[in-house]
């Protein structure tokens, strides 16, 4: 009897253990699928559950540490690549602190990312010139932010609070004819083929105490990302993006825009043409200037095509007798990497961008 207990004993353990490798190869084969179709989210849930198979296997969590930083969940990535530095004996991971350095800099942690990219220089000199270039340019750019992140003299910050911000993100907000315009990246979309469903942006409204409302159902697209508003000089056009995924992880983008008649009122939207809208690119972040010299309202907005310098760029194209004239590279602040989020100070004649150079 002893005998056929400890075969049935043994015969249960090989058992189990082989289900939980047949188990553990489906999550692992399930995140590269969604890793090649660019899903990071379910990439990183499937990683995470293969580490409660083997809480010391640092593969699957580098792997988890990775695909979270790609969507952006830093404060998760942070903890997975603390571990892999932590334990990693062999240093069989030569990027986890530089990858932890960037998830702690995306979340102003600016002392510990300078020390995690000091060690990455440190542990790889000779090895990796080009990432070795990045690293010291993000501790300038640390050093750059510490210096100057004192408040302005006669500046006052304050938050909006609970009647327009969420523990989604708000973002793009501007004001025209005493009403802020912004959008909120807070709407489920359901979606059948999907088991999560995603979050999109629509653009809301707000005029002094009154709660934020949503726009005229028109403009916001279901299934879409709508947002980035730009008026013109005397707010009877309004710019705009409408971005759509191209896959699970990547959005296009185009410019749309309307005109604002007499009683308020929004038109139907207009696709700006192909030669802003490039199809090849993505078309976003509109900003209406003036050029006081030229008497002529300008378009800035930022594209990837082909030709420009590199990552995204800000262009610019005249806006006459309500045409829009043919786009132009503005060279003058474009790098390879990405400049964004173009903003015209009208009172100073003034663009700001921001730049990851």
């Amino acid at each position: 009897m002893k005998r056929k207990t400890l075969h049935i004993t043994l015969l249960f353990f090989l058992f189990s253990q082989a289900l939980n490798g047949q188990t553990l190869n489906a999550f692992l084969n399930a995140a590269e699928e969604a890793l090649a179709e660019k899903d990071y989210y379910n990439a990183a849930y499937y990683y995470k559950t293969a580490i409660e198979f083997d809480t010391t296997d640092l593969n699957n969590r580098y792997a988890y540490a990775d695909a979270s930083l790609k969507f952006n969940a830093y404060a998760a990535a942070e903890r997975a690549f603390q571990r892999v530095v932590d334990n990693d004996s062999e240093k069989a991971f030569a990027l986890a602190p530089y990858k932890l350095a960037e998830a702690q800099h995306k979340m102003g942690k600016y002392e510990a990312a300078k020390r995690n990219y000091q060690l990455y220089i440190s542990e790889n000199e000779g090895d990796n010139s080009a990432l070795i270039s990045e690293a010291e340019k993000a501790i300038n750019a640390i050093n750059w932010a510490v210096d100057n992140g004192d408040p302005i003299d006669g500046v006052t910050i304050s938050n909006l609070g609970g009647s327009v911000n969420t523990p989604y993100s708000e973002y793009n907000a501007i004001r025209s004819n005493d009403k802020i315009y912004y959008a909120s990246h807070r709407f489920e979309f359901e979606e059948e083929d999907r088991k999560i469903n995603r979050i999109f942006s629509k653009v809301l409204s707000k005029e002094g105490e009154n709660e934020a409302a949503l726009i005229d159902s028109s403009f916001n697209s279901s299934g879409a990302h709508v947002s980035n508003l730009a008026f013109n000089k005397d707010a009877t056009k309004v710019f705009y993006t409408i971005c759509e995924y191209e896959n699970a992880f990547d959005i296009v983008c185009d410019i749309y825009s309307r005109n604002i008649n007499d009683d308020g009122s929004w038109s139907s939207p207009m696709k700006l043409p192909d030669y802003i809208n490039d199809s090849l690119a993505t078309n976003t972040q509109p900003s209406v200037g003036y050029d006081a010299d030229l008497d002529k309202e300008i378009l800035y907005f930022v594209s990837d095509r082909i030709g420009g310098s590199g990552g995204l760029d800000i262009y610019y194209a005249l806006i006459e007798d309500s045409e829009i004239g043919k786009p132009v590279n503005l060279k003058s602040v474009n790098t390879d990497l990405d400049e964004i989020t173009p903003f015209f100070h009208s009172p100073t004649s003034t663009l700001y961008f921001s730049t990851n150079n």
